[in-house]
């Protein structure tokens, strides 16, 4: 019984850390665009 709850628990942590992988890409993806967007828009201004 003891090693399918540690079997559940130890498939959780591993969900949990995918799921905040994904949610950092996402995060970082995001970030980037806006970044290279703020970029693109900055030369324009200046000339």
């Amino acid at each position: 019984m003891s090693q399918v709850v540690y079997g559940i628990m130890l498939f959780c942590i591993c969900l949990f850390f995918w799921g905040m992988y994904r949610l950092l890409g996402c995060c970082m993806h995001w970030m980037v665009a806006q970044i290279c967007a703020l970029l693109e828009q900055r030369p324009k201004r200046f000339k």
